[in-house]
C-alpha cells in the first residue's frame, strides 16, 4: 500500500482495500470511496459495531458452537425444588419406670470403748499385790468361758478373787451368782487351782453377761468420744448418771442380783451402789477409781475416788441425781 501528499490541499492519507481506493481527509471526518462520500463519526461506528458484535455474542461467556451453528451453553442445572417439609406425627411418650436409689452403704464405726474384763486399781496395789490381781483375771476369764476352775497364785489369793465384794466392784454379773466351792465336794482349791460353782445354769449366766456387756459398752460409747482426756470422761459419766439414775430408798444391798449389777441395769441405787457404779464405768473408760466412805453417829455415806493426772479427786454422783419426792433426800 502507497502514500502521497497532494500540494495545496489539507494533508490526505490514501490507501487501498479491497474494496478499491479509499481517502481519509484527517480532521474532517470524511472519507472517500470510489467517488462517493459515507459520513459516519469514528465514535459513531465504534458504538454500532459493539452493538453488533453484542448481538452476535450471546452474554454467557460459555457459549460454544454445536456442529450445526447453533450455540450450545453447559447444561444447566434445574433449580431444585424445596423439599416439601412433614412433621411426623408424635407417638405417646413412653415413661420408663424410675429405679429406686440404691441406699448409700455407710459403715458402721468401730467402738472406741470395748468391755474391759481386766480391771486394775493401781492406788490399792500395797494392799492387794500383783499376784491377787492376776489370779482374779483368770477367774475372769474362766467366767467368760463358761468354765469351773482357774488358775491362782495361793488359796489367799482365790478367797480374794471370789470376794462377794470384789466381784460386785470389778465383775458385776457373777456376784452373787458363783461361790468359792466344788460342785463334788472336793477342795475348793488345790494344787493352785481354785473352783467355782454357778449358782445358775452356765449359758443363763453368759447371756447375763452378754446383757451386761452391751449395756456398759452402749453408754461409754454413746456418751464418751475416743479422743476424750480422763478429765472429760470423768466429767461426761458424771452428767451421764445425774440425768439417768435415781435415788432409791429402798435397801437393796439384800437382792440377789448383786447390788451393783442391779443398779447399772435399773438406773437406780443408794450412795454405796452409785459410787461404785461410777467407779465402774471410770475403770471401764481408763479412768483409775475406786469406791471411798465414810461413818459418823448420824450417818453413814460412800463416793467416788477418782485419779486424773496424778492428781485424786473425789466425786460423789449421789448429789447431782434430781430428787423425786417432795421431802429433803436421806443418804445411807
Amino acid at each position: 500500500m502507497g502514500s502521497s501528499i497532494i500540494l495545496g490541499l489539507p494533508p490526505v492519507f490514501a490507501f487501498e482495500t479491497a474494496e478499491g481506493m479509499w481517502y481519509n481527509v484527517p480532521g474532517s471526518g470524511v472519507s472517500r470511496a470510489k467517488g462517493g462520500i459515507i459520513m459516519k463519526k469514528r465514535i459513531i461506528s465504534l458504538i454500532l459495531a459493539s452493538i453488533m458484535i453484542l448481538a452476535v455474542v450471546p452474554l454467557s461467556g460459555c457459549a460454544k458452537k454445536a456442529p450445526d451453528g447453533s450455540n450450545t451453553n453447559e447444561p444447566t442445572a434445574e433449580p431444585t425444588a424445596e423439599p416439601a417439609i412433614t412433621t411426623p406425627e408424635c407417638a405417646e411418650p413412653t415413661l420408663e419406670p424410675t429405679p429406686e436409689p440404691t441406699p448409700a452403704v455407710t459403715e458402721e464405726p468401730e467402738p472406741a470403748y470395748e468391755y474391759n474384763p481386766h480391771l486394775f486399781v493401781p492406788m490399792i496395789i500395797e494392799d492387794v499385790p500383783q499376784d491377787y490381781w492376776d489370779s482374779f483375771h483368770n477367774l475372769c476369764d474362766a467366767l467368760l468361758a463358761g468354765e469351773t476352775t482357774f488358775e491362782c497364785s495361793s488359796e489367799a489369793a482365790y478367797k480374794w478373787a471370789t470376794d462377794v465384794t470384789v466381784l460386785a466392784q470389778l465383775f458385776p454379773a457373777a456376784c452373787l451368782k458363783i461361790k468359792a466351792q466344788s460342785d463334788d465336794g472336793s477342795a475348793a482349791f488345790e494344787n493352785g487351782v481354785g473352783k467355782i460353782s454357778y449358782q445358775m445354769p452356765v449359758d443363763e449366766f453368759l447371756e447375763r453377761q452378754a446383757r451386761f456387756e452391751e449395756l456398759v459398752t452402749g453408754v461409754l460409747n454413746e456418751y464418751l468420744d475416743a479422743d476424750d482426756d480422763d478429765f472429760e470422761k470423768s466429767l461426761k459419766l458424771y452428767n451421764y448418771m445425774e440425768s439417768n439414775y435415781t435415788y432409791n430408798y429402798d435397801f437393796i444391798e439384800s437382792k440377789s442380783d448383786g447390788y451393783v449389777y442391779y443398779t447399772i441395769m435399773n438406773h437406780s441405787g443408794q450412795c454405796v451402789d452409785l459410787g461404785s457404779v461410777y467407779a465402774f464405768f471410770l475403770l471401764q473408760a481408763g479412768v483409775e477409781a475406786v469406791l471411798c466412805g465414810g461413818q459418823s453417829p448420824d450417818m453413814d455415806h460412800d463416793w467416788t475416788y477418782l485419779v486424773i493426772d496424778g492428781q485424786g479427786y473425789f466425786s460423789d454422783p449421789t448429789w447431782s441425781l434430781k430428787v423425786l419426792k417432795d421431802d429433803p433426800l436421806e443418804l445411807y
